[in-house]
């Protein structure tokens, strides 16, 4: 990522800690106590994103690091729809704390 998309993320990325994990996979799903390890978690869609770059802004979801490693490394569908639901939660949660992206 360049610095210049870096400093884009820095917002989200300060926005996502101490938000509770909206991606929720069972067996899988780590909060720490405080979620002080939420993250943003770009949901991948062809044509959106690809190597080298991050989707938009508004393509994530609020993931724990458990979470995050898992949606990383594994690309089934059960698991990309977990993300995908994950990435609505987040943003009804965004709505209700009044951002806008």
């Amino acid at each position: 990522m360049t610095g210049k998309r870096r400093r884009e993320q820095q917002p989200i990325t300060r926005l996502a800690r101490g938000q509770p994990c909206t991606i929720r996979i069972p067996g899988v799903c780590a909060p720490s106590p405080e979620n002080e390890t939420t993250v943003p978690c770009h949901y991948r869609l062809a044509g959106l994103s690809g190597a080298g770059f991050i989707p938009p802004p508004f393509m994530f979801a609020f993931g724990c690091f458990a979470c995050h490693q898992y949606v990383d490394s594994h690309h089934d569908a059960e698991t990309r729809l977990a993300h995908a639901e994950g990435c609505f939660r987040t943003l009804g949660t965004l709505k209700k704390m009044g951002v806008t992206l």
